[in-house]
């Protein structure tokens, strides 16, 4: 499936970093995204998704790591940093959320009452 996300990148027009840093970048996509999957899903369950997925989070990875964010505000005491991003990577990682979606482990939060 490497081979395939790394051409869906290509395709979409990402610039992956020479040598292995672009396969090991996928590799560790996959095995993120293949831990979220509902248990007895596989990635062959839902290949086009997962590997359309797989591409566009590969793509907001390499738009994080480009340093086109700024940042936006600094605090000295308790050290705080925030970066504002164009969006675009975010827009990614919602996008193959959505595509991923019917494949993935419920992770909303949920709080019940405990009597007693």
């Amino acid at each position: 499936m490497t081979e395939e996300i790394l051409e869906l990148v290509g395709q979409m027009g990402g610039q992956l970093p020479q040598g292995e840093l672009g396969r090991l970048l996928c590799e560790a996509i996959t095995t993120q995204l293949e831990s979220q999957l509902r248990p007895g899903v596989t990635p062959e369950d839902c290949r086009p998704a997962f590997l359309t997925a797989s591409a566009f989070l590969v793509l907001a990875a390499l738009e994080t790591g480009d340093g086109s964010g700024s940042v936006t505000s600094f605090s000295a005491g308790d050290v705080s940093i925030h970066q504002e991003t164009s969006g675009r990577e975010g827009k990614l990682s919602a996008q193959a959320r959505m595509l991923m979606s019917p494949y993935l482990q419920d992770t909303t939060f949920f709080l019940q009452e405990v009597v007693g």
